[in-house]
């Protein structure tokens, strides 16, 4: 038997399970006493206190729940109950096989214990077909014993949601339990910021008034004879860290609604048949319990491309549920799904850098327990350098409480760790490790470069706090092109950019970005775009030229698709909202429509003879390398040559040495400098002032 009743809810299940085992022991005694008639009367008058008793302390009824969610009647209700029976007490089921001859309850002995006319009769003969309440719902399966094809006499298996319900638990189905987690939200509305606090205050009323409305339990023509769906879908578009997941939550907490987090991602390969059984245990459980369902990356359930949009079309018909769909912003819902959404909102992550900083305060003050006195990290400085989305921010603080290191270095390490670096076939992702220090340029040029560090660090301000993003509509990213003969530093600077703003360098790869089928190429170019994240990596196009070239007189069909592609990657370039690179040796070849566009040009000159010589300091430093003798800077940066020309020529003295089997000295730097000029076709002079090639 079942523990003793210790609240109203426990003794109305105590006395609605007595009210079965009466029904039981009524059948198996029938005609031998008048005793079952004084005992029901008993457990009736009992049940009906219970009943009573739960009402007073303010809960609901799970048959009234039922009953106005799914219009289920008193013998459809009655069969459930008994079913449950088994379940929570194993005693009865001696009781169930004597008296129905097999220790399980099926169809059969609910007909014959509840239904009183031939209407109610066919009511529990529906429930075994696929179209009655039971198997539509997925309340109960209908397990086969003993290889018995006979509906009627296979075993009732109640779900768990249903169990749960009627103990007063909450309990997950078994069909969802992989899929799904369940919890009571904590956050608040002031918790948000920006945009997903006006989401949060929208949503927080659909939810209210959806569930104060009147129940409506099957698909029903609203007024003006429109088609209107028992639950609703509520679709969040954005990019991931842009708050989807977690305004729900708080506006669910805000009407003190659970939450139940679903992974879309699941759907995209699971079974259409176990597909739909997940969707319909989700739906149902949200109608039963009054919780908010969230699907997040939920585009493989909507995309038209995905029949399971379809069977949660149908779910949503049907049953009262609340669904939030948090969706990518390019993807296409199926057209089944429109009569079901109530609100579709796009979500923009908190751009002015006073949200960031305080989302990373709250995150750094709750899960970090910083020593009194601890400086409190420059989270402005941490959001310019690494623009992670609110999720990262939570992830990189909580990192750095594993390592316990609650200030700037630790937060400095882990942020970095939450960069996403990858960008697949059509480009090279290139970890950015130089920093300024590494960069040899004139001080002009130099200053420049911070110029173009610090615009990106400073664009949320001007563009929101300041509000230039509102009359500024296009063209609002940081394009920059990088100009000069080979060597002189214009990709080593693009690194050291990305290095400074935390950003993964990008190089495209267009070796596979060029296809020989028409369209391919344009499409390639999307792709890209598509993929890079504007706070996550910096756009590297080296040899622009061969790209960005200028468009020509069609005279032919080569020409027309070369314009094509020019003109697709104009509009991706501008529409970019990050930073673009382009590096190039012959800057007259640029189209100029899209030199326009460009925001930070740089002229990247061969060195002179100061910034040679910290040139071939930093890449042969005293006491690092070993030599035979002291290297005479002076005399190498007299030597008109590149930077890049002064790399090879080190590593080729450098080699030299190793081959012949000595340090390195002045003569063999001297002879690897001449011979790397030589090679480059510029012009140096020898000690008698004659012109050398």
């Amino acid at each position: 038997m079942v523990d003793e009743p210790s609240s109203p809810f426990d003794a109305y299940c105590h006395q609605a399970l007595e009210l079965m085992r009466w029904r039981l022991r009524q059948y198996v005694a029938l005609g031998e006493s008048p005793e079952p008639i004084e005992q029901l009367e008993q457990s009736q008058a009992a049940y009906l206190a219970s009943v009573r008793q739960l009402e007073a302390s303010g809960a609901e009824l799970p048959e009234r729940r039922l009953a106005s969610l799914f219009g289920l009647g008193p013998v459809e209700l009655n069969s459930l109950w008994l079913a449950t029976l088994p379940w929570v007490d194993a005693d009865a089921r001696a009781l169930i096989e004597e008296a129905s001859g097999e220790p399980w309850i099926s169809l059969r002995i609910c007909i014959t214990l509840f239904a009183r006319s031939e209407l109610e009769r066919k009511v529990l003969w529906l429930c075994a077909q696929r179209s009655g309440a039971f198997r539509r719902l997925g309340l109960v399966q209908l397990v086969p014993r003993d290889n018995d094809p006979n509906p009627l006499r296979h075993e009732l298996v109640p779900s768990a949601d249903i169990l749960g319900l009627f103990q007063g638990m909450r309990l997950m189905s078994a069909e969802l339990e992989p899929y799904a987690s369940w919890a009571r939200p904590t956050l608040s509305r002031e918790d948000l910021s920006g945009h997903g606090a006006t989401v949060h205050d929208n949503v927080a009323t659909i939810l209210e008034g959806f569930w104060a409305a009147p129940t409506e339990p099957h698909p029903h023509f609203g007024p003006g004879g429109f088609a209107q769906s028992a639950g609703i879908a509520i679709v969040l578009q954005g990019p991931d860290g842009s708050g989807k997941t977690s305004t729900m939550k708080a506006a669910a907490a805000t009407v003190g609604a659970a939450v139940m987090v679903v992974e879309g991602e699941h759907f995209r390969d699971l079974p259409r048949q176990d597909a739909a059984r997940c969707l319909l245990a989700m739906l149902r459980e949200s109608a039963l319990f009054s919780e908010l369902v969230i699907v997040r990356n939920a585009d493989p359930l909507v995309s038209p491309e995905q029949g399971a949009a379809a069977l949660l079309a149908d779910g949503l018909a049907r049953i009262p549920a609340v669904l939030v769909l948090c969706t990518s912003n390019d993807v296409s819902l199926h057209r089944s799904l429109e009569p079901c959404i109530i609100w579709k909102e796009r979500m923009r992550p908190p751009a002015w850098r006073d949200e960031i900083a305080g989302l990373w305060r709250t995150q750094y003050h709750a899960l970090l327990d910083a020593p009194e006195g601890t400086l409190e990290p420059d989270f402005a400085l941490l959001h310019s350098r690494y623009t992670l989305s609110p999720l990262k921010i939570a992830r990189a603080v909580r990192s750095a409480s594993f390592l316990n290191q609650p200030n700037s270095a630790g937060l400095e390490q882990t942020s970095r760790n939450q960069v996403d670096t990858e960008v697949g076939e059509l480009a090279i992702s290139i970890a950015a490790e130089r920093s300024l220090e590494d960069l040899v340029l004139d001080n002009d040029l130099l200053q420049r470069v911070i110029d173009i560090i610090e615009a990106a660090r400073n664009r949320d301000r001007v563009l929101h706090e300041w509000k230039l993003a509102q009359s500024v509509r296009t063209g609002r990213g940081l394009c920059c092109l990088f100009s000069g003969e080979p060597g002189t530093g214009k990709t080593l600077c693009a690194e050291i950019i990305a290095h400074e703003l935390g950003l993964e360098l990008m190089r495209i790869n267009t070796s596979q970005l060029f296809d020989k089928y028409i369209g391919e190429t344009e499409k390639n170019l999307e792709r890209i775009f598509q993929r890079a994240r504007p706070s996550t990596h910096l756009l590297l196009f080296d040899e622009a030229d061969a790209l960005f070239s200028k468009r020509t007189e069609v005279k032919g069909s080569n020409d027309r698709y070369s314009n094509m592609n020019v003109g697709v990657l104009l509009q991706l370039v501008e529409s970019y909202d990050g930073v673009v690179v382009l590096t190039t040796n012959l800057k007259h070849n640029i189209d100029r429509a899209f030199e326009r566009r460009i925001m930070f040009k740089l002229v990247f000159p061969l060195p002179e003879a100061p910034e040679r010589e910290r040139l071939w300091r930093l890449l042969l430093p005293e006491d690092v390398v070993p030599t035979s003798e002291a290297v005479d800077y002076e005399a190498l940066a007299e030597l008109e040559i590149s930077g890049g020309e002064i790399k090879n020529a080190v590593m080729h003295a450098a080699y030299a040495a190793a081959r012949q089997g000595k340090l390195l000295d002045n003569k063999t730097l001297l002879d690897a400098s001449y011979r790397a000029a030589t090679e480059s076709g510029r012009l140096i002079r020898d000690e008698a002032s004659e012109p050398t090639w």
